[in-house]
């Protein structure tokens, strides 16, 4: 039987997903002035009265879609440009598609230099959602807050609703709290981490039979409990990576079980069966393996965290706040689960008496130029902190690939300094 999800560029949802894309692709080339967006009206101009783009942004951004969706398999990938409207812009991708949509392309984060496209054939991303919808096999509708360009939210959001026959509500508008109202019976929430322990905490309150998926970071086993025992009919979670898409599913607190098609080679790589080639992936993270088919991660090789799905490299963030001539030194580290979900940052100040509110907006204006991929965002400001006996001045940031077009660091004073006294 065809697998009508090959053919995702004729479902109702690619115009959400080159959306995404698109929105995404503006935020990166104007990383200090583009307001983040989901969702475009067809008529919405690229040009005059619209998004503005000059000619380099222009061909930017088609060079970029064209990545992405692999239209170098088409006759004539270099129409893009010319087109004035959004409308205009979903018509000729879905032709050009016809011709050669075979592969589609997913940006690593950035988070570590410049982002890295990788292809997937689709034959092996339909090899995946089979298995999706045999697991999801009674969703009534998915309920997504996951940007459809990434390959989590593009498999769980454009190729399942396709297989399945169902339909998306974008909620990512909507907040734990007022989402509540919107659910009904049946219905398959796809989110991160960060958002499903918020409504651990609200608590959550579904209606029977909504089931619950998750990836992109580790989850606090606790949170998970509580959604599992009382809020949801089940909460799966999905172990993967851009370069790999999925690759292991729990629905406890156990191990990871490896999906039936790929098998461990070694300590730390798995192989699959793909046609008639062998492909074999190195596992982003070290892993505890209990037997052939089932492990446990342990931490990251990269040392990167997650926060909302987005690649997060501390030491990055790190060597850019080092990197300003007012920073004598600087801690980052994720926010432990009772502090929040966003990257704390301890700085000392090069002068004793700096003026902190004049340093908080130079060190603003500095990642607001300089983290393009993953510039940390602070929508308000969070409570004081400090390190006990230290000098650093607490800054927290809430890394969030772009999602928000701010940067604020949070820094406050501290009493006295104690050269490597912090031990956040």
């Amino acid at each position: 039987m065809a697998d009508t999800s090959l053919h995702f560029w004729e479902g109702e949802d690619f115009g959400r997903y080159l959306a995404d894309l698109i929105s995404a692709e503006i935020a990166w080339m104007r990383p200090a002035t583009a307001p983040r967006q989901s969702g475009y009206d067809s008529g919405l101009s690229f040009y005059a009265g619209g998004l503005a783009l000059d000619s380099l942004e222009s061909l930017q951004l088609a060079t970029a879609v064209a990545s992405a969706l692999q239209l170098q398999r088409s006759s004539r990938p270099d129409r893009l440009q010319r087109l004035e409207t959004f409308g205009d812009w979903i018509a000729e991708c879905r032709l050009l598609l016809r011709e050669g949509g075979g592969a589609i392309g997913f940006k690593s984060s950035g988070s570590a230099g410049a982002p890295r496209l990788v292809v997937h054939e689709m034959s092996a991303l339909a090899q995946e959602v089979e298995l999706l919808a045999q697991r999801f096999v009674h969703a009534r509708r998915i309920v997504s807050f996951a940007p459809a360009h990434h390959i989590y939210g593009f498999l769980f959001t454009v190729l399942l609703p396709r297989r399945l026959g169902v339909h998306v509500m974008d909620a990512r508008a909507h907040s734990v709290l007022s989402i509540q109202s919107l659910l009904r019976e049946g219905d398959l929430l796809i989110a991160y981490p960060t958002l499903w322990q918020a409504a651990a905490r609200s608590p959550l309150r579904a209606p029977n039979a909504v089931e619950g998926v998750s990836s992109g970071a580790p989850f606090d086993p606790s949170a998970a409990a509580a959604l599992r025992n009382s809020s949801l009919a089940s909460l799966v979670e999905i172990y993967g990576s851009t370069e790999t898409a999925g690759v292991a599913w729990r629905e406890d607190a156990g191990d990871f079980r490896l999906f039936p098609y790929w098998r461990k080679h070694d300590e730390d790589n798995i192989v699959k069966q793909l046609g008639d080639r062998t492909v074999s992936f190195r596992l982003p993270d070290f892993v505890a393996w209990r037997d052939d088919k089932s492990f446990m991660p342990l931490r990251r090789r990269d040392g990167a965290v997650q926060v909302a799905g987005v690649n997060v490299y501390p030491e990055l963030v790190r060597s850019c706040l080092m990197a300003h001539e007012d920073v004598a030194d600087a801690r980052v580290r994720l926010m432990q689960p009772h502090e929040g979900a966003r990257l704390k940052a301890f700085i000392v100040p090069k002068r004793a008496q700096a003026d902190i509110a004049a340093l908080r907006a130079a060190l603003e204006r500095w990642v607001e130029e300089r983290l393009i991929a993953q510039r940390p965002a602070s929508p308000r400001i969070g409570r004081q902190g400090q390190a006990k006996g230290s000098r650093y001045h607490d800054a927290g940031l809430s890394p969030h690939a772009c999602a928000q077009r701010r940067s604020r660091p949070q820094i406050f004073p501290a009493r006295r300094h104690r050269p490597g006294a912090c031990r956040h």
